[in-house]
């Protein structure tokens, strides 16, 4: 059954990390073709800006998994209905954080980006309030699809991603057409959200609802709060890695300006493409790691734990490689002569990736069992690449930038893999 369960969502998860990354490749050349490279960088720019607006809930999202194979596992349909209550009165909080979160955005950062131009600026915020209702809606019906991840339903979220995927390059390409370009995107961003949502209502009602709808969720604001008090932990992990992993694009904006945009975020986007690959088993893992964890099956979570391992970074070795070799010749050929960045750029960029794409396998395995959050390690990772990163920069561009990232991660990483391989190996012996 588990084995049914994850190929079905290692399908679904390469469908849609496929039509994800294809529709990011593609909206690059569209965007330079159709706009002007301020109006591109400044989208790209936002969209960047996602992961941060996301933080609302980031915290929340493994919790809500991790809780709900728990219940799956050895629960009954009275404390899943409340789990799902306390979920719900839980994301409701969540809107005001991101209602908060984009209103700071706006007038601590966009609004001195966007100012460089009058007619940029009234473009600027329509399109703005636009991403973020968008961004409203789409993460408040996410609850719905962590807590059929952890009942085992793996994949169908992939499915659901890859549909919105599509049909919002498909909108973006008919606003670019007709001349739309900033609002016309943040609108078809917008709407899509709404299928997004709709989705989302009909899986938990197809697997959850039939069982728990004449039960009334019962729960306290204790209960609540202790979520959020969960959920910090990953928050933290969450902010970290945006230091760590997405802080370049600000720092190349700062130094160099919104016209070089196109071109990093362009490897950058390969780099997050291979790192979203390599770790979707890790990710259709995660509930049954933590199932056969709870019920104390410590042999069958080493060899899960061991096969992500393997699978894992041979994906992530042989993708790093063959866009290394590649890069030189396809990035011209999408974006154009001239835009890019070079080898020693692109090189140190995905060396970074298989650094933190290997720890990352080995800590997501350890944080499904929730007994460890790694919050140290990740601390002075962020500490050090914001240091190291800038100074990088400052002293030698992009390519110090990186390096300055890559000396920040090696020790942290070490000590994540080797407590993580002490911690399930110990485990076994124990059993």
């Amino acid at each position: 059954m588990i084995k049914k369960k994850v190929s079905f969502g290692m399908i679904t998860g390469g469908a849609s990390l496929l039509i994800e990354s294809l529709s990011g490749l593609i909206i690059l050349p569209l965007l330079l073709h159709y706009t002007n490279a301020q109006i591109a960088g400044l989208w790209l720019f936002y969209t960047s800006l996602n992961i941060i607006v996301n933080l609302s809930h980031s915290g929340l999202a493994p919790i809500i998994t991790r809780i709900s194979a728990e219940k799956f596992s050895n629960g009954s349909n009275e404390e899943i209905a409340n789990l799902k209550g306390l979920v719900d009165r839980t994301y409701k909080f969540v809107i005001i954080l991101i209602l908060i979160i984009c209103f700071i955005l706006f007038f601590s950062y966009i609004r001195w980006v966007i100012n460089i131009d009058q007619g940029l600026y009234a473009k600027g915020i329509a399109s703005w309030i636009l991403f973020c209702l968008g961004n409203l809606v789409q993460i408040y019906f996410t609850k719905n699809i962590y807590i059929i991840n952890g009942f085992g339903e793996v994949g169908w979220d992939k499915l659901l991603n890859a549909i919105i995927s599509f049909l919002r390059l498909l909108g973006y390409f008919l606003v670019l057409l007709t001349g739309y370009d900033l609002i016309g995107l943040s609108f078809i961003y917008f709407i899509t959200t709404f299928l997004y949502a709709f989705g989302s209502i009909y899986l938990i009602k197809k697997y959850i609802s039939s069982k728990i709808s004449k039960l009334k969720p019962i729960f306290s604001n204790d209960e609540i709060f202790s979520l959020f008090k969960l959920g910090s932990k990953i928050l933290l992990l969450n902010v970290v890695g945006i230091l760590v992993l997405k802080k370049d694009i600000y720092i190349v904006e700062r130094f160099i300006g919104l016209e070089i945009i196109p071109s990093f975020i362009a490897l950058s986007r390969v780099q997050s493409m291979i790192y979203a690959i390599s770790l979707l088993l890790q990710q259709m893992l995660f509930p049954f790691i933590t199932a056969n964890y709870s019920k104390g099956k410590f042999n069958k979570v080493y060899n899960l734990y061991l096969k992500s391992i393997f699978f894992s970074m041979l994906v992530a070795i042989i993708l790093s490689s063959v866009f290394f070799i590649l890069g030189d010749t396809l990035v011209p050929l999408w974006l154009g002569e001239g835009k890019y960045l070079g080898d020693s750029i692109f090189g140190l960029m995905l060396l970074f990736g298989l650094i933190n794409i290997h720890h990352n396998i080995h800590a997501t395995a350890v944080i499904s069992t929730g007994t460890n959050y790694f919050i140290c390690p990740a601390l002075i990772n962020a500490f050090l690449a914001i240091i190291l990163s800038v100074l990088g920069m400052y002293y030698f561009g992009i390519t110090g930038m990186i390096l300055g990232n890559i000396l920040a991660t090696v020790l942290p990483s070490a000590y994540i893999v080797i407590y993580s391989f002490n911690f399930f190996f110990r485990k076994v012996n124990e059993k």
